[in-house]
């Protein structure tokens, strides 16, 4: 059984040759001359023919109004392309289709050409082949030698010169400075001193021969310029003298020194105080015969008692069997007699035969020196 959906009907309105009714809809058919854009009224999915041209339109927007109509296709076949640019895209317009937006490029796509980007470029001038990374590498090599951070517009803080300046304002207080510094020459003799010129108030020359001046019997001397002539500050009229001294050979008590500019000289042995507090000795050197005797001084004291053993063995690290050993008690402070041996060279045992108290006698050692 077929079904009708639609309904054909031919008019004679102007430009309407035929209507299809779907609905609420009704699309139609127009042929006339022109545009039918803002001229003919149609619902969604009409059709116009423009029988001047033989260009074909569909309506696209809603029904009910007379805008909306899309050029499909030209009575030649072809389609035209148009460009509408602008700050954020560019909008290629189909003449016979849908149009197309062409986007802005960005860090993953590819696109148009910013308006602020293609400023910046205008701005820049290349005559050969350039490579930014090796200017980014000598910018900072620059930055480096020159002691300033990465973005630095100055040159920090100083001492004597203005913080926080730029280099073309240091540069001029250190011309002014070195504009201040006064001249300071070395010249032959009193004639070449009296020729320089420009000299400033403080300016020094040191004369290396400055006997034409009658001050000066000999030798060098250094003046100072005082705006209108030279004024003696000091004179150098002898030679520094080098002495060379050495040890010579020495013996069991005396010390040679010998002196290579003049006669040397034999430090002695020392001869010692006659008495303790006197001071009748003289110092000296310390002869070989008391350097042993001193080295083989010695002594060792040390407390003794537990309360349970009766026999200690006292290490005096005094290394001979020659050393004279003496226990006192110290509570009373009296020596008292006791068996002691001389077991090795740094030590020996004291036996008292009995337990002894604890800390109760103290041992002193002493080594006897022939």
């Amino acid at each position: 059984m077929a079904q009708l959906i639609g309904v054909f009907e031919q008019t004679s309105a102007v430009g309407l040759f035929s209507a299809t009714t779907l609905g609420s809809d009704v699309v139609s058919r127009f042929a006339n001359t022109g545009s039918p854009e803002g001229v003919v009224d149609a619902d969604f999915g009409s059709e116009y023919t423009d029988l001047s041209t033989g260009d074909k339109y569909l309506k696209k927007t809603a029904s009910g109004s007379n805008t909306g109509w899309e050029l499909m296709t030209t009575g030649s076949g072809t389609t035209n392309l148009s460009v509408t640019p602008s700050p954020t895209n560019v909008v290629v317009a189909s003449s016979s289709g849908t149009d197309a937006t062409l986007p802005l490029s960005d860090a993953t796509n590819a696109g148009l050409f910013a308006p602020a980007d293609f400023t910046k470029v205008g701005h820049i001038t290349v005559t050969q082949a350039v490579d930014l990374d090796a200017i980014e590498t000598d910018v900072a090599d620059h930055q480096a030698a020159l002691g300033i951070a990465d973005g630095a517009q100055n040159f920090g803080l100083f001492t004597n010169l203005s913080d926080n300046a730029s280099l073309l304002t240091l540069l001029g207080e250190v011309d002014t400075a070195i504009g201040g510094i006064k001249v300071q020459s070395v010249v032959a003799d009193i004639a070449a001193r009296d020729a320089q010129t420009g000299l400033t108030s403080g300016a020094l020359t040191y004369v290396i021969d400055a006997s034409a001046d009658a001050t000066v019997a000999s030798g060098a001397a250094l003046y100072a310029y005082d705006g209108s002539a030279h004024q003696k500050i000091s004179e150098f009229e002898s030679l520094d003298v080098v002495s060379d001294l050495a040890i010579g050979t020495l013996t069991t008590t005396t010390v040679p020194v010998t002196n290579s500019n003049g006669t040397g000289f034999t430090v002695p042995d020392a001869v010692a105080n006659s008495a303790a507090g006197a001071t009748d000795g003289t110092a000296g050197v310390l002869s070989a015969e008391r350097a042993r005797k001193i080295d083989n001084a010695g002594s060792f004291a040390e407390t003794i008692g537990d309360g349970v053993a009766t026999s200690y063995t006292v290490t005096h690290n005094l290394a001979t069997l020659d050393v004279l050993v003496q226990v006192v008690e110290v509570a009373t402070g009296e020596a008292v007699s006791t068996s002691v041996l001389r077991t090795a060279a740094n030590t020996v045992v004291v036996d008292f035969g009995v337990a002894v108290a604890s800390n109760s006698y103290r041992v002193l050692v002493s080594k006897i020196v022939a």
